[in-house]
């Protein structure tokens, strides 16, 4: 059941991801937010733990995109929608990994080089093979050179970050709690005699302030294991 479970739920993630990745193509004023909602698509089996699924639709979404919209489907596949997973993997894996004997500022800063690195690598790649021309652009004295996209770009990424972590929590508590809380009340039996998962949720850290994204799961799981001790 869990795992027919996790199947449905990125098939409906590659469903949501193919259709913004379309629609963001033929909507260029907001084609940043929809390209957005794409890769929260693809985060929807991270809510459970499931990279694997998040992994399926990704390249089923990817595919299809491509095939459907060609090049405009670049920046979803060159980062995006492995963002959202690479992203998933650092912050709430490798961060919180007690396997991984770092101290926490070691931990952060390996965190951010690796984003910031894979960000500048996937914007500059999508900027050259889609092959945008701002050397002549000049907009209130200003010529768009690649670099100055490319500071600007490092400039939105930082704010993109930590909102996207913020998003991706809540949108965690939200599945948990309607989602994830009916499939456990409807099969508790197999939920009990289920492996449990080695990823741990972030806690009172520097990311402190976005909470966990098992927040509403595990709080959940602990209401009805107190009472169960007090009854």
């Amino acid at each position: 059941m869990r795992r027919s479970y996790k199947i449905a739920l990125a098939a409906v993630s590659s469903a949501i991801a193919v259709i913004a990745v379309v629609a963001q193509a033929y909507v260029s004023t907001v084609s940043i937010a929809v390209c957005v909602i794409a890769a929260l698509a693809i985060s929807l089996p991270l809510t459970q733990k499931s990279i694997g699924g998040a992994v399926f639709s990704y390249v089923a979404a990817g595919l299809i995109g491509f095939f459907a919209v060609n090049i405009k489907a670049l920046p979803f596949i060159m980062f995006y929608a492995p963002y959202a997973i690479i992203t998933y993997a650092l912050d709430f894996i490798f961060y919180t990994s007690a396997k991984v004997k770092l101290p926490k500022w070691a931990k952060i800063a390996v965190i951010t080089v690796v984003k910031l690195g894979f960000f500048g690598a996937a914007f500059y790649g999508c900027l050259t093979l889609m092959k945008v021309v701002v050397t002549d652009i000049a907009i209130f004295g200003i010529k768009w050179t690649i670099p100055l996209l490319m500071a600007l770009g490092f400039i939105a990424f930082c704010v993109y970050d930590p909102l996207y972590r913020f998003v991706f929590i809540n949108m965690s508590r939200i599945v948990n709690k309607y989602i994830g809380g009916s499939r456990r009340n409807s099969g508790r039996h197999e939920e009990k005699n289920a492996p449990t998962s080695s990823v741990e949720p972030l806690e009172g850290d520097i990311f402190d302030g976005y909470g966990d994204a098992g927040g509403a799961d595990n709080g959940d799981d602990k209401g009805e294991d107190n009472g169960e001790k007090v009854g």
